[in-house]
């Protein structure tokens, strides 16, 4: 127990959630390295439909950024964001901030998508800094502690 009378999970339970964030980080990064690279074929006018190393590739990279940087960025930013937001919104920025460098600003690429994705995990965890507050002024069975008034904001 912490000092808020919180049960903290065991080690094993924190690799476990750690791999899980990263496979979950590596699959989203695959799909978006897929699509991706359909549409900066699209807008370069290159052909549409590359050779499949090609899309191994791209997909291969993002997944493996996506793997390293998902649970970092999930454990620190987005705890208390419901996790079909902590997945959607983050990858919807990097979608957006990858078509538009593409278009306005190709050098710009590798700094865009990496802001535009930690914008969005920053605006997210500070939409849900209340829910994460009154998640750490409850005990591990959600209920309230007693003696500690409950605030909210």
């Amino acid at each position: 127990m912490d000092d808020q009378g919180v049960t903290q999970p065991s080690l094993a339970t924190r690799l476990k959630i750690t791999s899980t964030l990263a496979a979950i980080g590596g699959v989203c990064g695959a799909v978006a390295g897929m699509v991706l690279t359909y549409v900066g074929n699209v807008i370069s006018g290159y052909p549409v439909l590359p050779a499949a190393e090609i899309y191994a590739w791209n997909a291969g990279i993002i997944a493996a950024i996506g793997a390293t940087l998902g649970p970092p960025m999930a454990w620190t930013l987005l705890r208390a964001v419901p996790l079909w937001r902590a997945l959607a919104e983050p990858a919807a920025a990097a979608v957006v901030a990858s078509v538009a460098s593409m278009l306005l600003a190709p050098h710009l690429f590798v700094m865009a998508v990496p802001l535009a994705v930690t914008g969005a995990a920053v605006r997210l965890r500070w939409e849900y800094r209340a829910t994460e507050s009154r998640a750490l002024e409850s005990g591990s069975d959600g209920a309230a502690l007693a003696g500690e008034p409950r605030v909210y904001q």
